[in-house]
């Protein structure tokens, strides 16, 4: 069974190598296996100079040293197998080769593709919740939707319960019934059968006569600050699913602002026959557009760059792609991952970098000065 321990201090020139630990039945040994390294995109690159180089001899013999090398370990036969290289210095071969790739991220460019009926759009225009524009007694007016109650996973999503008397219902039943601390200032979640038990409801509401109603749905809240309208006529808003873009510009005094533009805006403009990336009324120049997965090298110079456009093994450093683009109304953010990071988001949220102002701070456009560049499928880099 699991048992969690505290990882050791490291010394210099020393790391941490993941793995598993287990006894071999037969010998009583204690083994290590090491897990294969895939948080870095250029696993795929070891993986491929290994297929190069194997072929079915190399495999035998190479199973021959491993059988051979452990009997020496275990002092029952004094082995002279040798196993060379593939070429002498291969390790430092593919080191520096390795050291020397720039991952190229794809990017989806098409947005719209013609069809016989007209045109298809190439993603979600928005995300599959419908909502009404509402306003509930004493509260402020906000976007409404019905949903199961069996949706309620955690206390953020019953505090969104528009009806005050079924909210306060939920809860009290959460602490009488379900043994759940409803005042936990970290928060808390709703046991999966709080609100069915063995296929029977467990809320009600009096209707006319006094007879118990299952609450089965309740209407919740949301704040959405760049709601859509679908119709003019109907009450029925979407919240558009991702933003497409971000536009950098100067203004006509010269500042840096950002136009943060979504995949809605940009379907209708190229249905209107208009570029997917338009100045805004007060601005005078585009400086430069950011979209996930684009390229740029963070935390270096203009000089510097002209100076070492060449240097791969310098530029590597200061290479990241665009992970995120978040904003609207009165923020914006860029988050930033390293070119080789292969995690998942929630194991490399803690190395991303961001642009949230254009100030010369931490987090500031002058401080990183992103300069947006082009790699292409065999590592080359150019500036955009």
């Amino acid at each position: 069974y699991n048992v969690e321990n505290e990882p050791p201090k490291l010394e210099k020139g020393e790391s941490i190598i993941e793995g598993n630990v287990w006894v071999d039945k037969y010998t009583g040994e204690i083994k290590f296996d090491p897990k294969k390294n895939r948080d870095d995109h250029r696993h795929h690159a070891i993986d491929a100079i290994t297929i190069a180089l194997t072929e079915q001899g190399y495999l035998q013999r190479l199973s021959t040293y491993n059988a051979q090398r452990k009997d020496k370990q275990r002092q029952k036969l004094d082995s002279t197998e040798k196993f060379p290289e593939p070429w002498l210095g291969f390790d430092k071969d593919v080191k520096k080769a390795v050291n020397a790739i720039l991952i190229s991220h794809r990017k989806k460019d098409k947005t719209l593709t013609k069809s016989k009926k007209g045109f298809s759009v190439r993603g979600q225009l928005h995300k599959e919740n419908v909502f009404g524009l509402r306003k509930a007694p004493d509260q402020e007016q906000a976007y409404h939707r019905r949903t199961k109650i069996t949706e309620l996973k955690n206390n953020k999503h019953i505090n969104k319960v528009v009806d005050i008397t079924i909210r306060n219902i939920i809860l009290e039943h959460l602490k009488d019934n379900c043994g759940v601390n409803i005042s936990n200032p970290k928060g808390f979640n709703v046991p999966n059968d709080a609100f069915v038990k063995d296929g029977a409801w467990q809320l009600f509401l009096p209707n006319r006569n006094g007879g118990p109603v299952p609450i089965k749905k309740v209407r919740i809240k949301e704040v959405i600050g760049n709601a859509i309208q679908l119709k003019s006529n109907i009450n029925q808003y979407v919240n558009p699913r991702n933003n497409h873009h971000v536009l950098i510009y100067r203004d006509e005094d010269d500042n840096l602002k950002e136009d943060v533009v979504q995949f809605w805006t940009v379907v209708e403009r190229l249905l209107q026959g208009g570029d997917i990336y338009q100045l805004p009324n007060d601005g005078k120049e585009i400086v430069t557009v950011l979209e996930t997965n684009d390229m740029f090298l963070l935390g270096l110079s203009n000089d510097e760059f002209i100076l070492r456009k060449d240097d791969v093994h310098f530029l590597r450093k200061y290479l990241f792609k665009v992970q995120k683009i978040a904003g609207g109304g009165y923020f914006f953010e860029l988050c930033f991952r390293y070119h080789t990071d292969s995690r998942k988001d929630g194991e490399a949220k803690y190395n991303y970098k961001y642009v949230k102002n254009f100030g010369k701070g931490v987090t500031g456009w002058y401080t990183l000065n992103p300069i947006k560049v082009k790699i292409d499928i065999l590592g080359n880099i150019n500036k955009f």
